[in-house]
């Protein structure tokens, strides 16, 4: 029995070494050093799926008005918060959800501070190293938009998008580690560094990102500023290829260490409590939906969420003036003498 299990592990293994090392047709070098290998775009994981065989790639996109198809974004606000080590990481991002609460399909995009060795573990069908929290989000529920443009400041840590069919148990993973997103940008590298972060009391830099659903292909389009990164194909949904319920924007923490004493000292956001505010902690600027208006606004209902309120904090704080939008601040440095 140990036998057959290893042989289905090195099995497993040896499939998703010929998903990803593909022959490159060419190489990038990076302006940080990295270099990215270049397959045949129709030579990418994506179209190993059996739904995407048939899959005719899409460069442009039509946008309509009056479906009840979802778009969202915002400005995400970048630092290097620590991760304590493997196979830890943090977030901060948007998603895009339709399902149960623990069943659900989502499109995901953001920053995060990990290694490569841990998002691949992440990858995996055991999910043992995913807990659901620490997490810090602002909740936008049943709300139809779509996208905008943003201007752009490319600073920060690694640029990541993630998909899932059942609420993160089997499917899913980070950028192109598997069949599902497809790239069709040359000028943007999926888990490639931006750089460099925000500092304390300095400047503060963002990343802009708008998600949006195509009506005539149903495919979900990923926009960094003017920049159309990929698509989530359509086919890879049964409910997200109609709509979507909810848009959330926030952090998490991924650790074993939660819920348990010693906590995990890995930090969401900048590391610093929500309640320190612009220039220590971090925030989401800017979040956008679009309704039946067909215009993009600050959404008129939103909530707060966190499950871990002494490790990590949330809050959307507005100032004085009674015309200013409140802007989304979360984060916390995990363990402390409020979080042992």
């Amino acid at each position: 029995m140990e036998k057959l299990k290893l042989e289905s592990y090195r099995s497993e293994i040896n499939r998703r070494l010929k998903l990803l090392n593909k022959p490159a047709v060419k190489t990038i070098k990076s302006e940080d050093g990295d270099v990215i290998a270049c397959v045949d775009i129709y030579r990418q994981p994506a179209f190993d799926h059996p739904a995407l065989k048939n899959h005719t790639l899409q460069t442009a996109v039509l946008l309509t008005y009056g479906y009840n198809y979802i778009g969202a974004s915002g400005e995400i606000n970048v630092w290097n918060p620590r991760v304590e080590k493997l196979p830890e990481f943090t977030t901060a991002q948007i998603w895009l959800k339709n399902g149960e609460v623990n069943n659900f399909e989502s499109v995901e995009a953001g920053w995060t501070v990990s290694s490569s060795t841990n998002r691949i573990v992440e990858t995996s069908s055991s999910f043992s190293y995913r807990v659901n929290g620490p997490y810090s989000a602002l909740y936008v529920t049943n709300f139809f938009s779509r996208y905008t443009l943003q201007n752009i400041v490319m600073h920060g840590l690694d640029f990541f998008v993630y998909w899932t069919v059942d609420g993160y148990k089997k499917t899913g993973c980070f950028d192109l580690t598997c069949y599902g997103f497809v790239q069709t940008s040359t000028e943007i590298a999926l888990g490639g560094a931006v750089d460099p972060g925000s500092s304390s009391f300095q400047q503060q830099y963002v990343l802009p990102i708008n998600i949006f659903m195509d009506p005539t292909t149903t495919n979900w389009w990923l926009v960094f500023h003017d920049i159309y990164v990929g698509y989530w194909p359509g086919s890879l949904f049964s409910l997200l290829k109609h709509s979507a319920t909810s848009v959330e924007w926030g952090g998490q923490v991924y650790s074993v260490n939660v819920r348990k004493t010693p906590h995990t000292k890995t930090a969401m956001g900048s590391g610093y409590d929500a309640e320190e505010l612009y220039g220590l902690a971090c925030f989401i600027g800017q979040p956008r939906i679009l309704d039946y208006s067909k215009s993009y606004k600050y959404p008129t209902f939103v909530g707060i969420w966190k499950d871990e309120y002494n490790c990590y904090s949330a809050v959307n704080y507005k100032a004085g003036n009674a015309n200013d939008e409140a802007t989304f601040f979360f984060g916390g440095p995990g363990q402390s003498y409020r979080c042992p």
